[in-house]
């Protein structure tokens, strides 16, 4: 993604996951931006939605079908990853 380092995409990313902001997340994974990576305390997408602590818990269902589906658009499969 043209002028964020790949760190602070990855931020995004995840606060975009962790809040339920769907658009944002879609408009992330249309620039590039690794929805597999994961974050400083080894975690991805998928696992901050499952963990379902913080955020719009009532959205977890969708941001998990919409993460399935951004990654199958770049023929891969979304992980799943807590460390």
């Amino acid at each position: 993604m043209s002028g964020l380092s790949m760190g602070t995409a990855t931020r995004y990313c995840n606060h975009a996951v962790d809040k339920g902001f769907g658009s944002v997340l879609a408009f992330l994974a249309s620039h590039g931006v690794d929805l597999n990576a994961m974050n400083n305390q080894e975690q991805t997408a998928l696992a901050i939605v499952e963990r379902g602590r913080t955020g719009n818990i009532e959205a977890a269902p969708v941001r998990v079908e919409l993460l399935r589906t951004l990654v199958a658009q770049e023929g891969d499969t979304v992980k799943s990853v807590e460390r």
